[in-house]
């Protein structure tokens, strides 16, 4: 008889990637962080445990959350790999821009800060599902939600930090990795939502297009055919005059030849500079596909800043100070303080200027605000401390030890969230306790 061959089982849960398939799909790091939630782990944690299985060693001062895993690196292809095999779940390449590699650069592709769609964390509660960072969300080149027509935050609504999104040692998608609070709204004083460029729109319509159609690809991208591809679009659009189309894109003429001659690979924004000014979708351009291309009979009006033209400067924004005091006062008087950032946020001007200009009000904020949060600080550890000790209390009844695991399965994690001290909170906890008996 021959033996059975089983398949082994997971070391990792094998979390099912969100919006398989869309232009909405779910990026690597945001996989990953929801693998630490349900193994209730921190990030540090897990992405050592993946490291490890990668044969890599990381430093004592490795941040996790520095590292962009949506991008086109040796470590990126990697890292997929490694969870996949963790997971048992595989083309998890597929969560980040891997796929495009041959065809995309690297430099510029990654977003500076970790934006998000409140409205789109809104929705993902409503439909009851977890909610979850989009791949499109870290490509730099996209800086509104399509599906929403809205631009991208990276303040946290409640504590008016930034860099909150999955900065953090214990990430929970749709929730402030500092302060606890919910992603799922702007915070924005006017309910009136702020409309998106139409030109930032469709740079966000063809990079979603394009994470869309990377699980449909019948071949890998290839740069040699893109390579063809351009040296087609040069040739009927400027005649093979690789300088005259590199003034009608907007780059360096070097920067042509440099992907014609020397093997150089377009960056996102400049592929879109192409798409653009060609009529071809992102997509089309990337994968060679002029199948009933023609060449627009006259140049597309646009308000994408593609082309070398000199813009006329703006006039200056001309501030009504007084009007904008008195704004500033009525927000004073809100039942819930904001930071002075936020207030400033909300009046569309730099904050810098608050402090110039209205710098009554300014200071008054900052320091509402300041004692908001140490208020808040001091109500939120009394709570966690309580319930901690009743915890602890419990668990002696009943001969078992205070762990943390314990305490963080009969917490509610909402009141342990953002408590700073946490272990020596515990540890002073059980030494009072273990003082009374």
């Amino acid at each position: 008889m021959s033996a059975t061959i089983m398949v082994p089982r997971s070391v990792l849960h094998a979390l099912q990637p969100q919006a398989w398939g869309t232009s909405q799909v779910e990026s690597l790091l945001s996989y990953v962080c929801r693998l630490a939630v349900s193994h209730s782990t921190t990030m540090p944690g897990l992405m050592r445990m993946i490291a490890d299985r990668m044969g890599a060693d990381l430093r004592a001062d490795f941040t996790w959350h520095e590292r962009n895993l949506s991008g086109l690196s040796d470590e990126n292809h990697s890292f997929a790999s490694a969870v996949a095999e963790l997971t048992g779940v595989g083309q998890l390449d597929k969560l980040t821009m891997l796929p495009w590699r041959p065809v995309i650069s690297p430099r510029g592709l990654a977003a500076s800060t970790g934006a998000w769609c409140p409205t789109c964390f809104a929705d993902d509660l409503r439909e009851g599902v977890p909610p979850y960072f989009r791949l499109a969300w870290d490509i730099a080149s996209v800086t509104v939600c399509v599906k929403h027509k809205s631009p991208l935050t990276h303040v946290c609504p409640e504590c008016g930090k930034t860099g909150v999104r999955h900065k953090g040692s214990c990430v929970l998608p749709g929730w402030c990795s500092r302060c606890g609070a919910s992603l799922a709204t702007d915070g924005r004083i006017d309910e009136t939502p702020v409309p998106a460029r139409p030109e930032n729109l469709w740079r966000a319509r063809q990079v979603g297009q394009l994470l869309k159609s990377q699980f449909s690809l019948e071949q890998d991208p290839d740069l040699a055919v893109l390579r063809c591809t351009l040296l087609e679009v040069i040739s009927r659009m400027d005649a093979g005059r690789g300088a005259s189309f590199a003034h009608r894109i907007g780059v360096a003429k070097a920067t042509v030849h440099n992907w014609l001659k020397d093997g150089g690979i377009p960056g996102l924004e400049a592929s879109l500079c192409v798409a653009a000014h060609s009529g071809l979708s992102l997509t089309q351009l990337l994968t060679g596909d002029l199948n009933g291309w023609k060449v627009p009979t006259e140049v597309r009006q646009s308000a994408l800043p593609l082309g070398p033209t000199v813009k006329s400067r703006e006039a200056p924004r001309q501030h009504d100070w007084p009007a904008i005091q008195a704004q500033l006062d009525i927000i004073l008087k809100l039942p819930q303080p904001i930071s002075v950032a936020e207030a400033a946020r909300q009046l569309h001007i730099d904050v810098r200027l608050l402090y110039l200009h209205a710098n009554r009000q300014a200071r008054t904020l900052s320091e509402r605000w300041r004692q908001f949060l140490s208020r808040t600080s001091r109500d939120k550890r009394q709570q966690a401390r309580a319930a901690i000790e009743d915890v602890c209390r419990g668990l002696r009844a009943e001969n078992l030890g205070c762990s943390m695991r314990e305490i963080e399965q009969r917490v509610p994690s909402e009141i342990l969230n953002g408590v700073e001290g946490l272990y020596e909170m515990v540890a002073d906890v059980v030494r009072e306790i273990e003082a009374d008996h």
